[in-house]
């Protein structure tokens, strides 16, 4: 009897756990709140907000990891057009969040030895630069790119190809690294391979105004003026203000034998060239090279195209105006005016091949103002 009695005490004691539990915690609550000024409900509080806390700044991490990465895939695809001015501003922006970012870091290096290769040309440091990001990324298409565009200014043109091919053959498959190829086989007038390799080019990044333009250019050296003139048209549609796009579409139309509106893009030309606004945009300082002959100042390119708009004057009997333009290109003193005359020389001989029936004039034209 003594037994069940005792086991059925246990039986309460252990329903009565649970209450006890819960008022032996407020006690010792109570306890510390009194003897040592702890609130117990701060405590709870102070816990939820640092997990909170920490919930926040992971978020945060989260977000920030995500930015940068978003930095970087849109500077490679800069990179991808070699548009390196954009490319910089992202990867700036990434190393602005997160300065050991790997490869926001290489993309800096790339457009830093695009910049020199482009503006501050010494081979040497480039190279050192170069072969520095070769082996941190040995298999990097951008590097290759550069080192594409350093042997073509040595004009290494098969160690150029090499570069581009090696850089086609990665995963991204750059548009710059067909238009590299393209270059290659359009100086060593490899016509027809320079037009696929530009199309190429052009179907990676269909507003790339060099890649169009280069394209347009091929075609009307092909004899395919209809085709030249449309391109250079949608060109122009994009950027009213692309210098050199005016000069392309003149001469695609002067061989078409379309002289005055060859002559009307050669005047539109002059009249934007005398526009700070536009001869400062980027696009518009880019060196142009017309048979070897490279034009780099706004006045080399403007005295260029015053000998080509005084050529179509010419042909169009208009001898004092053309007496009048060509007066003004001669005016222009650049240290290479000899070579440019000898590109125009080179341009009129294109204009004979397409229409033999200017060569009278043109010869005309060449013992007047053509030294």
């Amino acid at each position: 009897m003594t037994f069940e009695r005792l086991q059925q005490s246990l039986e309460q004691f252990n329903k009565l756990l649970p209450a006890l539990g819960v008022i032996f915690t407020i006690v010792i609550a109570l306890a510390a709140w009194v003897l040592h000024d702890i609130q117990p409900l701060h405590l709870l509080k102070r816990i939820v907000s640092e997990q909170q806390g920490f919930d926040y700044a992971e978020q945060q991490r989260q977000f920030q990891q995500h930015v940068v990465a978003n930095h970087v895939v849109l500077g490679q695809a800069f990179l991808d057009d070699q548009l390196y001015d954009q490319a910089g501003d992202e990867f700036g922006k990434a190393l602005a969040i997160d300065k050991l970012h790997v490869d926001a870091q290489i993309g800096r290096f790339i457009v830093e030895a695009a910049r020199q290769i482009k503006q501050d040309f010494r081979p040497q440091a480039v190279e050192r630069q170069l072969d520095f990001l070769r082996q941190q990324q040995p298999d990097n298409p951008y590097v290759h790119i550069l080192f594409g565009d350093l042997a073509v200014q040595r004009e290494d043109l098969a160690a150029a190809k090499q570069h581009y091919e090696a850089a086609m053959q990665s995963g991204r498959q750059p548009a710059a690294a067909y238009f590299g190829i393209g270059y290659c086989h359009e100086i060593q007038s490899n016509l027809a391979q320079a037009l696929l390799h530009y199309q190429k080019a052009v179907e990676r990044s269909p507003w790339n105004q060099r890649y169009l333009n280069n394209l347009a250019g091929t075609l009307r050296k092909l004899g395919q003026y209809p085709e030249s003139i449309k391109l250079y048209e949608e060109i122009l549609t994009l950027d009213r203000d692309y210098l050199l796009a005016h000069v392309g579409i003149a001469q695609s139309y002067a061989h078409s034998r379309k002289l005055e509106m060859a002559k009307r893009y050669l005047e539109q030309f002059m009249t934007l060239a005398g526009q700070q606004t536009v001869i400062d945009q980027p696009k518009n300082q880019a060196t142009w090279n017309f048979h070897g002959t490279l034009l780099e100042t706004p006045d080399e390119k403007r005295q260029y195209a015053l000998y080509q708009l005084g050529l179509m004057q010419f042909l169009l009997d208009q001898q004092e105006d053309a007496q009048d333009t060509i007066q003004a290109a001669q005016a222009i003193k650049t240290s290479i005016g000899t070579d440019i005359q000898a590109a125009v020389a080179e341009d009129i001989a294109l204009l004979i091949k397409a229409n033999a029936e200017y060569a009278v004039q043109t010869d005309l034209f060449k013992q007047l103002y053509l030294q």
